[in-house]
């Protein structure tokens, strides 16, 4: 069950990741979720209270990546247009 919910929120937080609208926050959003979740649950030994605690972390960073997702896509930045 544990690792069901944590497959839900990587892939949860990898799709938020994804909504932003600057490369580089998409970018850098989608490595963090990366290394946290492989630095975690690469980890030979995991007891369930520091399992508890990193799901709730995850969860809270995924509520945050999808509100600053949302306000990402609200005031998009255009590319300046030069002429000659």
């Amino acid at each position: 069950m544990a690792l069901q919910e944590a497959m839900s929120i990587y892939r949860g937080t990898l799709r938020a990741a994804s909504k932003f609208t600057d490369y580089n926050f998409r970018h850098y959003f989608a490595r963090r979720a990366r290394e946290d979740f492989r630095a975690f649950y690469g980890s030979p030994q995991v007891d369930d209270a520091s399992r508890k605690a990193f799901l709730e972390k995850a969860k809270e960073n995924l509520n945050m990546l999808e509100r600053q997702s949302m306000v990402s896509q609200m005031y998009k930045v255009t590319s300046p247009i030069t002429r000659r």
